[in-house]
């Protein structure tokens, strides 16, 4: 997963935008890979837990995969996981 760091997303301009999407996912025969686009004011707080290993896990909502894509809409950092970031398999 790379994090990418947007323009777009910078503090004053974000309490109005409303992307179609925050990133995407694509599987390959032996791999899933994706970006997910970040504010840039986020970049030095999530550097510095990701250097810590704080982050264990990425909880991710999106599209289902279609033609090896898929689409993002929400993505969490997470130390740990809780019930609520496990769905059951009828609410994906």
């Amino acid at each position: 997963m790379s994090l990418v760091p947007s323009l777009s997303m910078v503090e004053d301009r974000r309490k109005d935008l409303k992307p179609l999407a925050l990133g995407s996912l694509q599987a390959h025969s032996d791999k899933i890979t994706g970006g997910l686009g970040i504010p840039m004011d986020a970049l030095p707080s999530i550097l510095l837990m990701l250097i810590a290993r704080q982050f264990k896990f990425i909880v991710m909502r999106g599209t289902k995969f279609r033609y090896r894509s898929a689409t993002l809409h929400r993505f969490l950092l997470e130390m740990k996981l809780t019930e609520e970031d496990m769905p059951l398999a009828e609410d994906t």
